[in-house]
């Protein structure tokens, strides 16, 4: 399983004496070549297949409820919604001037990297969201819901923000905007978490020493 919260709910329904947790990870190599040439603006972004319900909920709650509290302090900010083949709900957003909807895209890491703030404003999510993973890796600061962080070992507070009603949400990303220390106490924090906890090659090594046992026991067989 992908988390301890995974694990936990299959313990509850089978009887088996292993279930292994291996937690998702990246690989950090990939994004290093985009931790230069931010653009100095204020820019939030979304990243994920905009077909999907839990994203496209999560979209329209902030644009509809949470966006608007924040252009109320900050009205020149921007906002980046990148993801395949967006519902028509996402796509009618892009009417905003100050909303871009881009539909599929080659490569999100340089929509990633010229952000400001990654928001993370689901209320369903299932799984864990590797895109608050792939936000950490590029140094881009994460304000996300509770449902967002299902089964990371990120903290809130430490290493990224955390805020469920849309006038805490709001205040938490204009907090960002405004406050280039904060930005830098959380990038600093969430981009440790990355290298000691979510590195693909450290993470994997467990599944690969199971599968080697397995092969040297078909062997002996």
């Amino acid at each position: 399983m992908v988390s301890e919260a995974e694990k936990a709910i299959l313990s509850r329904h089978i009887c088996h004496p292993q279930i292994l947790n291996i937690t998702n990870g990246i690989e950090p190599e990939k994004y290093k070549p985009y931790l230069k040439g931010r653009k100095d603006e204020q820019s939030l972004i979304f990243v994920g297949g905009m077909f999907y319900y839990p994203y496209i909920d999560g979209m329209l709650y902030f644009c509809r409820e949470i966006f608007p509290l924040i252009r109320e302090t900050c009205p020149q900010v921007k906002l980046y919604i990148v993801g395949s083949k967006p519902a028509g709900s996402i796509r009618r957003l892009d009417n905003d001037p100050q909303i871009t909807v881009t539909g599929f895209v080659e490569d999100v890491r340089p929509y990633i990297r010229q952000a400001t703030v990654c928001v993370i404003p689901l209320r369903i999510a299932p799984g864990i969201q590797n895109k608050i993973l792939e936000a950490m890796a590029m140094q881009v600061p994460v304000v996300s819901t509770t449902s967002g962080i299902t089964g990371l070992l990120a903290k809130p507070n430490r290493d990224l923000l955390v805020a469920d009603t849309p006038r805490e949400f709001a205040r938490r990303v204009v907090e960002l905007l405004k406050d280039a220390g904060l930005r830098k106490q959380l990038i600093h924090n969430s981009y440790q978490l990355i290298q000691d906890k979510y590195n693909w090659e450290r993470n994997l090594a467990p599944l690969e020493d199971i599968i080697n046992r397995g092969m040297a026991a078909d062997l002996t067989d």
